[in-house]
């Protein structure tokens, strides 16, 4: 509304009589004097007539089971037996708990074990439900309903009087259908309400209960893009809630009108009704944040991406912390839309709006499912990971959870990198049959542009870790092709500079990571995402340190640890320990570098980061061995080529053998090691590194008996600086040692 004349929804409320006495004083008052807003209140007063007049069937096709709330005036099939109720109602608490326990240890089990001819068991259940109904989702809450709504009932008189049967196979059949809803499959909801409404019909119900079926199916159809059904729907529940002053209600009812609004490409009002979610006392974080995330979408679709952005960012800070589900949300509503390129909003040829909101696609539910998915891989294998992948070809958000499971898999990646580049290759197999995004209809999930391109960066990533930088940052551009496939936004474009960043900084292209990782770290920054800024700053410490520059280096390595939380981004925090226990380690800041090692190495044991700990050990090892540790020193890095060579890290197995070969020769054990450089120059883990210079002078040096151990610890400190990205040309030993 303008700062003097009521806008048209005012205007209509003004003629309905709903706005408060002084406000609707002020515009009659108002309306006297100006009569442009006269004459639009007489045609919002005939079309108010003509639309009361047609009644709400002008909404529904004839038919719909929804067209009118339809109650049957039945009586009860049994009278209340107040004696049963009482003790129900009285064992209510423990018996609750109980059940609720169950339920998340075995739902399915639950349902087919419970009583549900003992009258405190039917009542518990019922209750259960009834929150169910009302709050957020839960997948062990559905496959309990889903259970339950197809089991037979048995009758039994007190049970009944308590509880009827209807009414307890309405509730489990309205969270089935909120569930269906919520992981993105519509067509699968729609059964499941409309089983809801009808049996609502079939006694008398409360008549909240038949309200949430309406904010239910004003939801589905909505997505369905049916947005006028959805709003005479989602308005016939609030003005129920209201009745009732149910709060969690009307949160839900709100929430649904604004998704009918905004499917309606109704923006403005979409974008009013989500932010009375917002500042709802009765509204959950979940709430809250699917909110933020349309309201950021309704700001989008008008072209105020920066102004949607300064409006949200500070509601997601304020949420961090909270599940994934709220994170996820947030992160959608700005990342995808409030900085997004404006190419994503391209123009429908239906007519309804530009996308639909990310909750229309079920991502959250895909999510679990690539969680799954990622868990079977670390658990069980690349087989088992790909037979979950053939499962879930017809499931409506398998596309999403492609894209989920390549998200997730990342902070894995160091446990078995050459896994994860078969996982990210049959990612992207799995993916080449999707649709592309302008062929999908009003719920449109992740296209398959997008998912190639987090495949890519998946593979990029273990590439990386396996020490194969060209191909790593290869792999990073062909996720930039596939990111401008998608239209992607600039955020997605960051996550591309900062990989491709880390590979060139391993290919020894230090000019190019450094101008790659301060775009990243920029544009990180921009989003308020202070995670991405951590391991962007972390990367450009490991530049100034292979450039040598190493105090330096700590400095952006420490600022990353207070960017990254120890616990939610806890790989990403342990590899960055190991960088700051390496680099005190050239300071020869000994103490401090195995104490930071040590607390890496717990972190890494447990997410089982195999390379990581690898790492971890090499750089105690060092420590002993600068320290004149020599036994310790010889028996860690005996072990250290052992499992290097069991994770098929050739370039690992030959830093370890010549730091075993050099703790021999500290020890005075010339013959060993002499017998053990013979030994590895015979050996085929060096067969592709045999044209090195430092490797061609070492292995010559054997036949004349001029090898040393600091001949060794010269060579050693050359490939340990290759591997870790260190770029530095050989120089002779005797000129090195001429030197000194």
């Amino acid at each position: 509304m303008s700062a003097t004349h009521p806008d048209e929804a005012t205007l209509l409320r003004f003629v309905i009589g709903e706005l408060p006495e002084r406000r609707q004083a002020n515009i009659r008052r108002h309306v006297l004097r100006c009569h442009g807003c006269r004459e639009a209140r007489e045609a919002t007063r005939l079309l108010h007539q003509r639309l009361s007049h047609a009644g709400e069937s002008l909404a529904f096709p004839s038919g719909d089971p929804f067209l009118a709330r339809g109650r049957r005036d039945v009586p009860l099939p049994h009278k209340p037996a107040p004696k049963a109720m009482v003790e129900a109602l009285a064992k209510l608490g423990s018996e609750k708990e109980q059940t609720r326990a169950r339920i998340e240890a075995d739902a399915a089990g639950t349902a087919r074990s419970l009583d549900l001819r003992a009258a405190t068991v039917r009542l518990a259940a019922a209750h259960i439900l009834e929150e169910a109904v009302s709050g957020d989702p839960s997948e062990a809450m559905a496959a309990f309903a889903e259970e339950l709504a197809e089991r037979s009932i048995e009758g039994g008189g007190d049970a009944d009087a308590v509880v009827p049967e209807a009414q307890l196979q309405a509730l489990a059949r309205l969270v089935l259908g909120n569930w269906r809803l919520f992981s993105g499959q519509q067509m699968e909801a729609a059964p499941e309400l409309a089983a809801a409404w009808l049996a609502l019909g079939s006694f008398d119900s409360p008549e909240h209960l038949a309200a949430w079926a309406e904010a239910g199916e004003s939801l589905r159809r909505s997505y369905a893009g049916r947005p006028v059904e959805g709003r005479v729907l989602a308005e016939r529940a609030l003005d129920t809630f209201e009745r009732y002053g149910l709060g969690r209600g009307i949160v839900r009812s709100r929430h649904a009108r604004a998704v009918a609004l905004y499917t309606a490409s109704e923006f403005r009002e979409a974008h009013r009704e989500f932010r009375a979610v917002i500042a709802s006392k009765d509204a959950t974080n979940l709430d809250r944040a699917r909110a933020v995330s349309g309201a950021a979408f309704c700001l989008a679709a008008r072209g105020r991406f920066h102004e949607a952005a300064k409006e949200y960012s500070p509601v997601r800070r304020k949420l961090r912390g909270e599940g994934a589900m709220v994170q996820q949300y947030l992160l959608q509503g700005e990342m995808k839309a409030a900085l997004g390129t404006a190419g994503r909003w391209h123009p429908r040829r239906d007519g309804l709006a530009a996308f639909a909101l990310p909750e229309a696609s079920g991502a959250f539910y895909a999510r679990a499912t690539g969680a799954k998915i990622v868990k079977a891989l670390s658990e069980d294998g690349l087989e088992r990971a790909q037979e979950l992948l053939a499962k879930i070809e017809s499931d409506p958000s398998r596309d999403d959870a492609y894209l989920y499971a390549c998200q997730l898999a990342m902070p894995k990646v160091s446990s078995d990198p050459a896994m994860y580049i078969r996982f990210a290759n049959a990612i992207a197999d799995a993916t080449r049959s999707l649709r592309y995004l302008k062929d999908k209809g009003p719920a449109q999930p992740a296209c398959r542009e997008q998912v190639l391109g987090e495949a890519a960066l998946l593979e990029s990533n273990a590439l990386n870790f396996l020490g194969n930088p060209v191909e790593a940052r290869s792999a990073a551009k062909n996720a930039r092709l596939h990111f401008g496939e998608a239209c992607e936004d600039s955020f997605a474009l960051a996550l591309v500079d900062f990989f491709e960043g880390s590979a060139a900084s391993f290919a020894c292209d230090y000019s190019g990571a450094w101008k790659l990782l301060r775009a990243a770290h920029d544009e990180f920054r921009n989003y308020g995402q202070e995670n991405w800024q951590g391991r962007a700053e972390a990367a450009l410490g490991t530049v100034l340190m292979n450039r040598g520059s190493t105090k330096s280096a700590l400095a952006f390595i420490d600022g990353a640890l207070r960017s990254l939380h120890p616990e939610r981004d806890e790989a990403a925090y342990a590899s960055t320990l190991i960088n700051r226990g390496y680099t005190l380690v050239r300071l020869s800041r000994f103490d401090a570098g195995k104490a930071t090692y040590a607390k890496a190495l717990s972190m890494a044991r447990r997410l089982n980061m195999t390379v990581s700990i690898l790492m971890i050990r090499t750089g105690l090892a060092l420590i002993d061995l600068a320290c004149g540790k020599l036994a310790r020193a010889l028996m860690l890095f005996e072990r250290i080529g052992q499992e290097a060579r069991s994770l098929d890290l050739p370039v690992d197995v030959l830093c370890a053998e010549l730091r075993v070969a050099e703790c021999l020769g500290r020890m005075g054990r010339e013959q060993e090691m002499l017998d053990r450089v013979r030994q590895l120059s015979e050996s085929p883990d060096v067969a592709s590194l045999r044209h090195d210079q430092a490797l061609r002078e070492l292995f010559e040096s054997v036949e004349d008996r001029t090898v040393n151990h600091e001949f060794l610890a010269h060579v050693a400190r050359l490939v340990e600086g290759r591997d870790r990205g260190a770029r530095a040309a050989y120089k002779p030993f005797r000129l090195v040692a001429n030197s000194h």
